[in-house]
């Protein structure tokens, strides 16, 4: 009996590596140890910012374009052509030509518009208002990003299945320690938190935490963005930006820190709370938010982002951490993706 092919929108492996990215390279990972289906990436003509190591799952490069043009014409003409066959897209877009399956990790450009370049912001809201009726079917990463596109484009429940994200990934990575000579770290108590530059995800909050505490130190990792109306940084003496560090250098940070900081506004699922905790953070602080009361539970600490006068670490318990950890897998995500689509 002749497997059944199944291609995946392989943008993915031309950019830099974000959440979303993670996901889709994860997931990938887990589907490369099937053997009865025939997953096939077919990715733009270019190089790749992310090269993967698969046994079972193949890669073709297809087409003559590049970004969105690519994604919206050589890869759902390439499919045409070649049998129709069920398209998997992983990170938000799919093609208007050939919606099929997709993972929409958030729709922040809809709520949440107002801090996104207006170009990006209306591209996703023109592709994603053309397909969302179209998909076979959606897949998104909480119950709080599943109710919210229910309710913003009167979605039926049955369509769209949760596969939540993991962090397991960053357990065989190997600490860098050099980072903290680096940024003269080393012997420092400091607070991190990690995130792009985003208004949403409120690095102003752990700016005025900074002001508030001068005799503490405090790291923020993330890369500007395009994408993003404010890249502006603030000149605080015990405030250090970081800009893009490696998975090596973010772990280092997760293991040092006093506590881990997340004060995002917003998230599909929010992965770097779950990234220190699985690799030994002893104190993660996070927003009081709803989706990542739904994600950590009791395995957290929460702050209301609107006092930023002092930090409240508190005491948890280890079983509550390790029960968060288990909870989230990569191998179960794949599982309910491939499940629902073959």
């Amino acid at each position: 009996m002749e497997k059944q092919t199944i291609y995946i929108n392989g943008r993915f492996l031309t950019q830099k590596i974000t959440g979303v990215q993670r996901y889709a390279i994860e997931v990938v990972k887990q589907l490369d140890k099937e053997e009865n289906i025939n997953f096939i990436i077919l990715c733009p003509n270019e190089k790749l910012e992310n090269k993967l190591e698969l046994k079972n799952v193949k890669i073709e490069k297809i087409g003559k374009l590049k970004g969105q043009a690519w994604e919206q014409i050589s890869l759902p003409l390439y499919i045409i052509r070649n049998g129709r066959k069920k398209l998997l897209s992983l990170c938000n877009l799919a093609p208007i030509l050939y919606p099929s399956y997709i993972t929409i990790h958030d729709i922040g450009f809809k709520t949440h518009g107002e801090h996104l370049d207006w170009k990006f912001r209306e591209w996703y809201k023109i592709v994603t208002k053309l397909n969302i009726k179209r998909y076979k079917h959606i897949f998104t990463v909480s119950n709080f990003s599943k109710n919210e596109i229910i309710e913003n484009y009167n979605v039926k429940p049955e369509k769209i299945t949760v596969t939540y994200n993991s962090a397991e990934h960053l357990k065989s990575v190997k600490p860098d320690e050099k980072i903290l000579k680096k940024l003269n770290l080393e012997g420092k108590e400091f607070y991190f938190s990690l995130g792009s530059k985003s208004p949403h995800k409120n690095h102003k909050y752990i700016e005025e935490l900074a002001k508030n505490n001068a005799d503490k130190i405090f790291v923020v990792t993330g890369k500007n963005n395009k994408i993003f109306k404010d890249n502006s940084e603030e000149n605080i003496k015990n405030m250090i930006y970081t800009g893009y560090l490696t998975d090596e250098e973010i772990v280092t940070l997760y293991k040092t820190c006093k506590a881990f900081i997340f004060p995002s506004l917003y998230e599909g699922f929010g992965i770097p709370p779950l990234e220190a905790m699985t690799v030994g953070c002893e104190n993660i602080v996070v927003s009081n938010i709803p989706v990542l009361k739904e994600i950590y539970g009791d395995s957290v600490n929460y702050i209301n982002t609107h006092n930023s006068n002092f930090i409240k670490i508190l005491e948890r318990e280890k079983k509550d951490v390790e029960k968060t950890i288990e909870k989230y897998i990569w191998k179960n995500t794949s599982k309910i993706l491939k499940n629902e689509i073959c």
